[in-house]
This record gives structure tokens, C-alpha cells and sequence, in this order.
């Protein structure tokens, strides 16, 4: 597997653009889930320039989505076999993960995509 090459200058401009009327408890998570990954939705407006029907952006990433290679800016697309609709969907199948097994999370940065296997860290 090859290394995802930065999609660098474009991350700092979508900030702010975020999908829903959620209260800031559902558009973004306060401390990394068991990946590591502090994620917010995509805005719809976000989601047709990237020509993807869902996802989520990833605002912080540490422990095993970091040395995984994830980066802020990456866009988590899947997670095994289940699409990711939104930072909330997103957080409760992390939740759900089996700790002892490894996690195939599909992350898109620039025209790339790529499947990384991650470990949720136990809390």
C-alpha cells in the first residue's frame, strides 16, 4: 500500500462547511473516538465537489488513524462494509467495532482512496 499524498491547500477553505442543523454535540465529537478520529460531516455543497454521495471529514486524528497514516482533511468513506453517512452514524459503528479485530477503513485524500486497517484502541 502506498502512502496518501496531502490535499493541502483546500482543508484550510472547507472549514466551516458542515451538512445539518445538529446541535455542536452532533456536528462534532469533543474528544477521538476508539480510532483516534475526531470527525464532522461534509455540507452537501462539499459533498458534490468531491462527487461522493457521503462521508465524513476528518478534523483530528491520533492514535491508531495517525500512525495509520490518516491526516486532517482525509475523507472516511466506509468502514468495513457500511457507508458512512455523518459524524454521528460515523462515531456509534466505531463504537460498535470489535477491539480485538482489525477495522478496513476506506479514506480518500484528493483523487485517491485508499483501504487502511486500523485497530480501535481499547478505553
Amino acid at each position: 500500500m502506498t502512502e496518501l499524498e496531502p490535499d493541502g491547500a483546500k482543508t484550510a477553505a472547507r472549514k466551516g462547511e458542515r451538512r445539518g442543523n445538529g446541535s455542536e454535540e452532533q456536528q462534532q465529537a469533543t474528544k477521538p473516538n476508539a480510532l483516534g478520529l475526531i470527525v464532522n460531516d461534509l455540507s452537501e455543497a462539499r459533498l458534490r465537489e468531491l462527487k461522493v454521495k457521503s462521508g465524513v471529514e476528518v478534523d483530528t486524528a491520533d492514535g491508531p488513524a495517525a500512525r495509520a497514516g490518516i491526516r486532517p482533511g482525509d475523507i472516511i468513506l466506509r468502514v468495513g462494509d457500511t457507508d458512512i453517512t455523518g459524524a454521528r452514524q460515523f462515531n456509534e459503528l466505531v463504537k460498535s467495532l470489535d477491539k480485538s479485530k482489525m477495522a478496513a477503513v476506506f479514506v480518500r485524500r484528493g483523487d485517491a482512496t485508499q483501504v487502511l486497517t486500523l485497530r480501535p484502541q481499547t478505553r
